[in-house]
């Protein structure tokens, strides 16, 4: 095999499988946000919510508006504790 002749490393051979092909997607970042910010004003189900649309690549109309109202609804509640 190439590899071995090269004394390639397990990380060599995983590196392009590491990286991501396509950029993340703005929704991960919010959810990943919302759920450090605002763990403590968000439902059991809002927090599962923000959890399940992490793996999706494209969320649909609603998915969206509901991660909106969630942002509205943390960004409120921040707003009051300050």
């Amino acid at each position: 095999m190439e590899w071995t002749k090269r004394r390639a490393t397990w990380t060599d051979l995983l590196a392009p499988a590491l990286s991501p092909a396509l950029p993340l997607p703005e929704h991960l970042y919010e959810a990943v946000d919302l759920l450090k910010r605002g763990r403590s004003y968000l439902s059991h189900w809002e927090v599962d919510f923000l959890r399940g649309i992490m793996s999706f690549r494209v969320l649909r109309p609603a998915q969206a508006e509901t991660l909106g109202s969630l942002r509205a609804k943390v960004n409120a509640a921040l707003e009051i504790d300050l």
